[in-house]
């Protein structure tokens, strides 16, 4: 696990299941899975249950401040490109698994 936060020492600062339903509400549809291939559309429909795990995983990792190594590893695709002058330009792009996109928002939530 990485060490990314700083560790939480108060109660307050626990992460509230309201926020993630938020983050995950507000998860942009149709976007590829990570490298755990779980899109974005299930953790959505999963409902009650999963929130309410992910709360558990999530508060964790607030209070530890230590981050799944596999949310680290993100899946690298070739997007090509059409440009009438370069029809072969492909671009890498860089997927990471959407249970680590829901906490990212959490964070950013928080921030800002």
């Amino acid at each position: 696990m990485h060490n990314v936060l700083q560790p939480q020492e108060t109660a307050e600062d626990e992460l509230l299941r309201e926020e993630i339903e938020k983050a995950i509400s507000s998860s942009k549809l149709g976007n590829s899975a990570g490298i755990d291939n779980i899109p974005v559309e299930i953790i959505q429909a999963a409902g009650e249950p999963t929130i309410d795990m992910l709360h558990q995983i999530y508060d964790k990792l607030w209070q530890t401040g230590q981050w799944p190594k596999p949310w680290t590893k993100p899946s690298v695709i070739s997007q090509k490109r059409e440009l009438k002058t370069l029809p072969e330009l492909s671009n890498p792009v860089s997927i990471i698994s959407h249970s680590s996109k829901v906490m990212l928002k959490v964070i950013l939530n928080r921030v800002s």
